[in-house]
């Protein structure tokens, strides 16, 4: 869903799901003689969330326009959260 509140900006928002796993290994040393290895993965869950973008434009070029936006998102599952920011200029084609 997106909406352009003046001719530059455009503001949308959406809903996310998805699962992800998470896995680790590596060893740890107390001291030379004594070294311990471990592994192990954390189970997979289903994660809800929603997301926002925020783009305003930055230049109006003769097949599109270009556009700097802000992606803000989070997940939540039973495990945890997850935020990102992902920031970025693009390039929209007309």
């Amino acid at each position: 869903m997106r909406f352009h509140p003046t001719e530059s900006l455009t503001i949308g928002a959406g809903a996310t799901f998805g699962d992800a796993t998470f896995g680790v290994n590596g060893y740890v040393s107390a001291s030379r003689d004594d070294r311990r290895a471990g592994d192990g993965t954390l189970s997979e869950e289903v994660a809800v969330g929603g997301g926002l973008e925020l783009a305003v434009r930055l230049a109006e070029l003769s097949r599109g326009e270009s556009v700097a936006n802000a992606l803000p998102f989070f997940f939540a599952g039973p495990n945890g959260s997850a935020y990102g920011l992902p920031v970025g200029v693009a390039y929209r084609f007309q």
